[in-house]
């Protein structure tokens, strides 16, 4: 199954404070959500789902995500929300391990060395072998693009 990653969808003069018109034909489901990305996962795991309308925290709906088959339509929110739409991509996109410890990061100074490699005894504490990887905070936000070899450590950040 491939996967789908999303687009934000543009009201009349912003990307922000549109949300799809919600009616009984495309609403799936309503819930709460942490983030954004939150949303956007329940959306990716629901049958039929291809665009959400989210509401961030700062709004008197805090936090909330509404599920929809469709958006033919978008109107300017009273509130803090914006809405997205999933396209399809490949399933890496969204079946991938996440790489986030902080001893990966160029500018972490502990001692530990690690070697993420199949037979190796000192992997990291978040590889899990081959596979697809996202990188994230603490770790940094990309992979390296050198090897230092003065320090024995990757140049990521």
């Amino acid at each position: 199954e491939s996967g789908r990653s999303p687009t934000m969808m543009k009201g009349e003069n912003d990307y922000r404070n549109y949300g799809c018109v919600v009616n009984e034909n495309n609403t799936l489901s309503t819930t709460n959500a942490p983030s954004l990305g939150a949303c956007l996962k329940l959306c990716h795991d629901a049958d039929n789902c291809s665009h959400v309308t989210w509401f961030d925290d700062t709004s008197v709906m805090n936090n909330f995500c509404i599920l929809l088959s469709g958006c033919d339509m978008l109107k300017e929110c009273e509130d803090a929300c914006s809405s997205w739409q999933l396209n399809c991509v490949p399933p890496q996109c969204f079946n991938y391990n996440i790489i986030d410890d902080a001893t990966r990061n160029f500018n972490y100074e502990g001692p530990e060395r690690y070697c993420d490699n199949l037979g190796c005894n000192n992997t990291s504490p978040d590889w899990q072998g081959s596979s697809w990887y996202r990188v994230l905070p603490p770790a940094g936000t990309e992979l390296a693009k050198y090897w230092e070899p003065s320090s024995n450590r990757c140049g990521a950040g």
